[in-house]
């Protein structure tokens, strides 16, 4: 089912840790008007005598709903102008069991917010240009990845050094393209122009980015499929030579002893 078949003026919710138990679990909330009164409606902090959560601030306290206590957790409360969506988001850590988890998710939905779909969240922050959309694949690449290589390929898109480089190639052809007309439409007036050599050399420049680029792309492809492979055969018949020459690096061990 498509995202855009839903509201996405809609409160959202949902659990964020992996599935299972463990010591502590991850509540998402994202939306509108998520302030201290909505909070009010089903934490109350341990500590805080007028129940006041400011921004980006850990808020230890009790989960209730109905009078009934439901889990001790940690809350952070992030307004739009700073959050991950680009909406007013919280975060709540209460202990990772999942009857907690998913009684807590009960509340949240009595309080009208709706179960988020899935990669509701980063759709969202790619709607409020929280992310761009390359950024955005390499969040769900990080979290789908098979392998390390796969990861820190997607953390340096996420970094946003690409987007600049990219940024930048586009700025270059187009000033070129400027350059190039410019010179067409204006060819028999007296007008100085950059010399041809500067316009070749700017043009070689360009191409040369965009095959380190392009080699950058291809060379990366392979990090989505990553697989496993094995060597095997009997002792001293050449597979640690062979590992050798794949890596172009003495990586493993060789010795004439089986």
């Amino acid at each position: 089912m498509y995202l855009n078949n839903y509201n996405l003026d809609d409160n959202i919710c949902v659990i964020s840790s992996a599935e299972g138990k463990s010591a502590i679990g991850v509540i998402r909330v994202s939306g509108k008007n998520l302030n201290d009164k909505f909070i009010n409606n089903f934490f109350v902090p341990k500590s805080s005598k007028n129940s006041l959560f400011p921004p980006r601030t850990a808020i230890y306290g009790k989960i209730f709903f109905n009078n009934e206590l439901i889990d001790e957790a940690i809350l952070i409360r992030y307004i739009k102008t700073s959050s991950y969506t680009g909406e007013d988001l919280l975060e709540i850590f209460p202990h990772g069991n999942p009857i907690i988890l998913k009684k807590i998710i009960q509340i949240l939905n009595t309080l009208n917010c709706r179960l988020a779909q899935p990669g509701e969240f980063t759709y969202r922050a790619l709607l409020n240009n929280k992310l761009t959309l390359n950024q955005a694949d390499a969040i769900n690449n990080i979290v789908k990845s098979d392998n390390i290589y796969s990861i820190k390929n997607s953390l340096r898109i996420l970094d946003g050094k690409l987007n600049n480089d990219l940024f930048e190639l586009h700025n270059d052809i187009h000033n070129l393209i400027v350059s190039f007309e410019t010179i067409i439409d204006f060819s028999d007036q007296d007008i100085y122009f950059d010399n041809n050599n500067l316009l070749k050399q700017k043009l070689v420049n360009i191409l040369s980015k965009l095959k380190t680029y392009i080699n950058l792309a291809n060379s990366t492809l392979f990090l989505k499929d990553y697989i496993t492979i094995s060597i095997i055969g009997k002792p001293n018949v050449g597979k640690s030579l062979l590992m050798n020459m794949i890596l172009q690096t003495n990586r493993s061990i060789m010795t004439d002893i089986p």
